[in-house]
C-alpha cells in the first residue's frame, strides 16, 4: 500500500513534460520577461533560455534537484 502511494506521488509530480513547461513559460508574460533578461545576461537566444528554464523546471519537479542545488 505504501509503495502505491509513493507511485501516485511520483506520477503526480512528473505529469508535466518539458514541452508543457515551454508552453507555460511562453503563455506567461511575467515569466517571459524574466527569461528575456536571463537570455540577455547569458548572451543566448530567448528560445534557448526558454528551453533551459523548461528543462530546469521539469528536473526540479521530478525531484532531481535538492534545496541546496537550487
Amino acid at each position: 500500500e505504501a509503495l502505491s502511494e509513493i507511485s501516485l506521488v511520483n506520477e503526480g509530480k512528473s505529469t508535466k513534460t518539458v514541452e508543457d513547461y515551454i508552453k507555460e513559460i511562453k503563455s506567461n508574460e511575467k515569466w517571459m520577461e524574466s527569461v528575456r533578461l536571463k537570455a540577455k545576461d547569458r548572451n543566448i537566444a530567448v528560445e534557448e533560455m526558454v528551453e533551459l528554464d523548461a528543462i530546469y523546471m521539469y528536473n526540479k519537479n521530478i525531484g532531481l534537484f535538492t534545496e541546496k542545488e537550487e
